[in-house]
């Protein structure tokens, strides 16, 4: 769920949206259900593991996917199987959206996403 707000003019918006065009704010994903997996209780080394469902609606998502589209691969540093890619979310899209699913999971002590 989101809001259309300003960027206040600082441009690099989302994949498709031009330097000064309506960006993203994201709202509390009243949707997003949560579902503890792990109790924090346990002795278990994931206690306190939940999954967040619904937290992202589909826009968001095909945003998401349309961006990985476009990074390109970073150069592999060791042998992997993983393909990686690295983005500065320099309007903060992307991080206030994962930041809105961690603060429905409602987990203590849990941080928030950093931009760069």
């Amino acid at each position: 769920r989101h809001n259309r707000a300003g960027d206040g003019g600082g441009g690099g918006g989302p994949p498709g949206q031009s330097p000064g065009a309506a960006a993203l704010v994201p709202t509390a994903p009243s949707t997003a259900v949560v579902t503890e997996v792990i109790p924090l209780s346990s002795s278990h080394a994931g206690a306190g593991t939940v999954t967040v469902d619904g937290a992202f609606d589909d826009d968001f998502l095909d945003r998401l996917d349309a961006l990985w589209r476009k990074l390109p691969l970073a150069p592999k540093e060791k042998a992997s199987p993983t393909e990686r890619a690295y983005y500065a979310d320099d309007t903060g899209w992307v991080t206030q959206r994962l930041d809105a699913a961690v603060a429905a999971a409602a987990l203590p002590g849990a941080a928030v996403s950093m931009p760069h």
